[in-house]
């Protein structure tokens, strides 16, 4: 009996050991292989770290795909998927989850990027053929763009957002708080130079 027990011990053994070695061949032989087919399809996937902070999440909304980024506090660090208008859009945020920048689609169907100040508003706007930088109060500062006729452009704006500068269609404006041009440098009608020089109320005191 003890023989018997023996043996079957034995055979036990070069059963399993067998068994291991034809799973790491079977392993070894898909490893080389250099196609490899799979597919995961699920609901959401969630991504963790050591702590169980949820940091990434991918997950279907009723407008198509979103990932979700997380900081370690959980905040809100980037959103990117489908907006609404199942356009693209990608945002960001500050680790206090306020938005810092909007990269995405406008209603015109150009690209448009928009970067924002830590009390929500605009700062910057680039989109169909312009750019807009505003101050932390919301007022425009400047633009830089095309004209109605088609021209690049400039303009400048006091910190109210009132137009103080105007550079493009071959001249060079400026303004006073009241609107009222102070001078103009540019060309004439008989595209010669042309200076002039304006009071506070817009009256023509010099020309040249």
């Amino acid at each position: 009996m003890k023989m018997l027990d023996w043996k079957i011990t034995i055979d036990l053994k070069s059963l399993l050991i067998g068994l291991a070695l034809g799973v790491s061949l079977f392993l070894l032989m898909g490893s080389s292989d250099e196609k490899v087919e799979g597919d995961i399809r699920c609901k959401t996937l969630t991504i963790i770290d050591d702590d169980g902070n949820e940091l990434i999440t991918l997950s279907p909304t009723a407008f198509g795909g979103m990932i979700k980024i997380m900081n370690v506090e959980g905040y809100l660090s980037g959103l990117m998927g489908a907006n609404v208008q199942m356009n693209g859009q990608l945002m960001l945020f500050d680790k206090s989850e306020n938005q810092m920048l909007y990269a995405g689609t406008s209603r015109e169907n150009t690209g448009m990027l928009k970067t924002y100040y830590a009390n929500g508003k605009d700062a910057c706007e680039f989109g169909k053929g312009f750019l807009y930088t505003l101050n932390d109060k919301g007022k425009v500062s400047g633009f830089i763009g095309t004209s109605s006729e088609g021209n690049g452009i400039l303009k400048t704006f006091d910190s109210n957002g009132r137009e103080d500068g105007f550079f493009g269609n071959a001249y060079v404006r400026f303004y006073n708080d009241l609107g009222k041009t102070t001078s103009y440098l540019g060309t004439a009608a008989d595209s010669s130079g042309l200076i002039v020089i304006y009071d506070k109320a817009g009256e023509q005191i010099f020309s040249r």
